[in-house]
C-alpha cells in the first residue's frame, strides 16, 4: 500500500474523523483510525460503534490498499510536519506504515484492517432526503442543546425527526422542549427516528458555516447517514418511543411579553452570576409589570442582582422563577430581534417564540418560589 497526499489534508481529515475516534474501549483497534488508498483518493474512517466519520481527500501515486493506525501519534506527526507532500508506505503484513517529507520519516506500528469493525452507510430501506445545509444547522442549534444527559432515559437523549407537515424536530429533557418546523418538499413519509444528540452536534461541526449545497440523509435499519461530500457521518439510531411531547404541552398562553432579545439575554446573563449558588437550577426570578421586565436573582453568600428592560406587556403582570441557564439557552437559539415570552401563571410552563418566525418555539419550565 502507497500513496502520496498533501499536508494539509492529511491534517484536516484526521482530525474530522478522529472525533469519532474512541477515547475509552477495550478494543484496542478502536483507538486508530482507517486508512484505505483507493483509486486516486485516501479514505480515512474512525469510529468508537456509535458514531462513524469518514472523510476523502485526493491522493496521488497511490497503490491499493487498507490498515489501521494509532489516531492519536498519527495526527499529531501530521499536524506537525511542515507544509508539503507526505508519502505514506504500509507493509500490510506487518501492519506497519512509513512516513517520509523531505529528509524526514518515521515509522508507525498499527492494526489489520480487517479488524476494524464494518461502517454501515445507510442500506435505502428506509426514508431519503436531501437537505439544504443552513436549514439543517439551524434545526440542530436550535434542538440538540436541549436533548438529556440522563442515560437512564435513553429517548430523550435523541432529537426526534418526523415527517409532519414538513419536517419536524423535537428535544426534551423533561425540563425544557425545543421544537423546529420546517417546511421540505421532498419525499420524507415514513420518518419517525431519533438521532443521538451527540452525532447532530458532530454534525454541525462537520457542517461548519458553508451554506452551499445540500446533505443526503438516508435511513436504513437502525442507522441514520449524512453524506456531506468530503465527509460522512454515520450513527446508531436511539430505540425506543419517543414520549408524545407535543400533547402535554399548553397550547393557550393569556400573558405575553414582548421584549429584544439582546437585552434579555444579556441581562439574564449578568443576574444569573449572582444566582444562589447552592441551587442547581441557578434561580432568577422575572416579574413583568407594565412598559418593563424586571429581572432579580440573590446569592446569600455573595449579594443580589437587579436587572430592568423595556419590554411590551398584554396581560397580567405576574412573578415566575426560571432556570437561568434554560432561559438563556433558548434565547441563544432564537434570531437577534424582538422576541415573545408567553406565560399563563407563575407554576405552568413559559413559552418563547419570535413574532417574525413561527418555525421555531422553545417551551421552560418554571422554578417554584
Amino acid at each position: 500500500m502507497r500513496f502520496v497526499v498533501d499536508r494539509e489534508a492529511l491534517a484536516w481529515g484526521l482530525q474530522t474523523s478522529g472525533r469519532a475516534v474512541s477515547s475509552r474501549t477495550t478494543l484496542p483497534v478502536l483507538t486508530g483510525i482507517l486508512l484505505e488508498a483507493r483509486g486516486n483518493e485516501l479514505i480515512i474512517t474512525g469510529t468508537d460503534l456509535e458514531i462513524a466519520i469518514r472523510t476523502r481527500l485526493p491522493a496521488s501515486d497511490v497503490q491499493e490498499g487498507a490498515v489501521v493506525l494509532p489516531a492519536r501519534y498519527l495526527s499529531e506527526y501530521a499536524r506537525r510536519i511542515p507544509f508539503g507532500q507526505i508519502t505514506v508506505e504500509v507493509d500490510t503484513g506487518l501492519n506497519q506504515a512509513r512516513l517520509r517529507w523531505e529528509r524526514s520519516e518515521y515509522v508507525i506500528h498499527g492494526f489489520p484492517a480487517a479488524d476494524f469493525p464494518a461502517v454501515a452507510a445507510g442500506d435505502g430501506s428506509g426514508p431519503s432526503l436531501s437537505l439544504p445545509r443552513p436549514l439543517l444547522r439551524r434545526m440542530i442549534q436550535q434542538t440538540a442543546f436541549a436533548v438529556s444527559a440522563d442515560e437512564t432515559r435513553p429517548t430523550l437523549t435523541g432529537v426526534h425527526l418526523a415527517a409532519a407537515d414538513g419536517l419536524r424536530a423535537i428535544a426534551t429533557d423533561g425540563f425544557r422542549v425545543a421544537i423546529h418546523r420546517a417546511g421540505y418538499d421532498g419525499a420524507a413519509g415514513g420518518l419517525d427516528a431519533i438521532v443521538p444528540g451527540r452525532a447532530l452536534n458532530e454534525l454541525a461541526r462537520l457542517l461548519g458555516s458553508d451554506d452551499d449545497g445540500a446533505v443526503d440523509v438516508r435511513f436504513g435499519g437502525s442507522q441514520i447517514h449524512f453524506d456531506l461530500g468530503d465527509a460522512q457521518l454515520s450513527s446508531r439510531l436511539i430505540e425506543g418511543q419517543y414520549p408524545n411531547v407535543l400533547d402535554l404541552l399548553p397550547q393557550e398562553y393569556p400573558t405575553r411579553l414582548r421584549v429584544d432579545r439582546d437585552a434579555l439575554l444579556e441581562a439574564a446573563e449578568r443576574a444569573s452570576l449572582m444566582s444562589d449558588s447552592r441551587l442547581a437550577s441557578r434561580l432568577i426570578v422575572l416579574e413583568l409589570e407594565p412598559e418593563r421586565l424586571v429581572i432579580t436573582s440573590q446569592d446569600p453568600e455573595v449579594g443580589q442582582a437587579y436587572e430592568e428592560i423595556p419590554a411590551e406587556l398584554d396581560g397580567q403582570g405576574l412573578r415566575i422563577g426560571l432556570n437561568a441557564r434554560y432561559l438563556t439557552d433558548g434565547l441563544r437559539a432564537l434570531e437577534a430581534g424582538e422576541i415573545d415570552l408567553e406565560f399563563i401563571d407563575p407554576v405552568k410552563a413559559v413559552r418563547i417564540s419570535s413574532p417574525a418566525d413561527d418555525s421555531y418555539r422553545y417551551i421552560v419550565f418554571p422554578v417554584r418560589i
